[in-house]
């Protein structure tokens, strides 16, 4: 039993093996992979090694831990599977048309992973910064007190796709631990798992923008993802490229089919 303050809810309680992004999307790699374990490629320091992690630390309590599973990630996951109850997809070469999709739980669950990578101690969020403000403000959203600024807040989503067919689809369905870039006067949130791109902008985005699709817009019930060329990710590619040439250099009997790329 690990006793702790719970970062949401503020109260001394036992603090849950919580995970920023959720298990369930380490536990789909997992069962894909050979063996049940990952390549976990630290680019940076050019060190490969075998791995079951999943990036959680003692963050939340049971409640607080419930309480994003139930209201957001647990929504926005199948969502993004296309597997939730009520939500239609249409399918087509330029990308995922999403009807009936109450899109302010996904704004919120990007949101959730943010504010939670900015709070954990697990290695693989060590970049992730937040503000004692921005964080007070997030946790009152989360908590129904405050609405979220959407001039301020705003978040895009596209699925990552490779023209020049250089890499199979199980390494462009990697996780990629969140990065940082800046933008004007504020910075954007990036992270990569499932086959898509996600990206949180604060202070970051324009009206003209937020109009484009992949943007998310919570007053509409419907949104499109579209497709994004790895050439137009040069961090996700440049780390894609530089996991694999690591990877290839192992023995044959040690390699596995799905990659996990930690650091950018």
């Amino acid at each position: 039993m690990t006793l702790g303050i719970c970062k949401l809810c503020g109260d001394e309680k036992e603090l849950q093996r919580s995970h920023v992004i959720g298990k369930t999307v380490f536990s789909k790699i997992l069962k894909e992979s050979i063996g049940n374990y990952l390549v976990d490629i630290s680019v940076n320091n050019q060190k490969i090694s075998k791995s079951n992690d999943t990036w959680d630390s003692k963050l939340l309590c049971k409640e607080c831990e419930s309480f994003f599973n139930r209201k957001y990630e647990n929504y926005s996951v199948y969502v993004l599977r296309k597997k939730q109850n009520g939500v239609q997809t249409i399918e087509g070469n330029h990308g995922i048309y999403f009807r009936n999709v109450d899109q302010s739980r996904i704004i919120l669950y990007l949101c959730s992973i943010y504010w939670r990578a900015a709070h954990s101690t697990h290695k693989a969020y060590e970049g992730v910064r937040i503000t004692n403000e921005l964080s007070h403000y997030l946790a009152y959203v989360f908590k129904g007190k405050f609405n979220l600024n959407a001039k301020v807040f705003s978040a895009r989503i596209r699925l990552i796709a490779d023209e020049s067919k250089t890499f199979t689809d199980d390494r462009i369905k990697m996780i990629v631990s969140p990065y940082f870039r800046f933008k004007g006067k504020g910075f954007v949130f990036c992270m990569a798992y499932e086959g898509y791109f996600f990206e949180l902008f604060f202070n970051a985005s324009n009206f003209k923008e937020r109009q484009q699709p992949g943007f998310l817009n919570k007053a509409i019930s419907s949104f499109f993802v579209p497709k994004v060329d790895l050439i137009d990710l040069p961090a996700i590619a440049m780390n894609l490229a530089q996991g694999i040439e690591i990877h290839q250099a192992l023995p044959d009997e040690e390699k596995i089919k799905i990659l996990r790329a930690r650091e950018v």
